[in-house]
């Protein structure tokens, strides 16, 4: 787990930092960290392959469901929106991080 989870913090060090950076430039930078969300990616790993399996998965996260790809996209329409929000790590996991 140490190789995953120093790559998870380097990019929201980055992610700051370029904000930063590139503040003066008025580019902004933010990041999308997505729990489980029902894609053909997800549906794709053993025992996920039906309604049933991706129900089953997501009745442990404190909203009880895996999000979907809808809801993953509003987080990125968000940014894209809203130019006053920069180096900011936007975390759509239905509360699994919490837990």
């Amino acid at each position: 787990m140490s190789a995953p989870l120093t790559a998870a913090g380097s990019v929201e060090i980055l992610t700051k930092t370029l904000a930063v950076e590139l503040a003066p430039s008025r580019v902004r930078v933010n990041t999308i960290r997505y729990g489980r969300i029902d894609t053909p990616l997800l549906r794709s790993l053993p025992g996920l392959d039906s309604d049933e399996g991706v129900a089953a998965a997501g009745a442990d996260a404190p909203l009880g469901r895996v999000g979907t790809a809808q809801e993953a996209a509003a987080a990125a329409l968000f940014c894209m929106a809203n130019n006053y929000v920069t180096g900011q790590i936007i975390t759509v996991d239905g509360g699994e991080s919490l837990a």
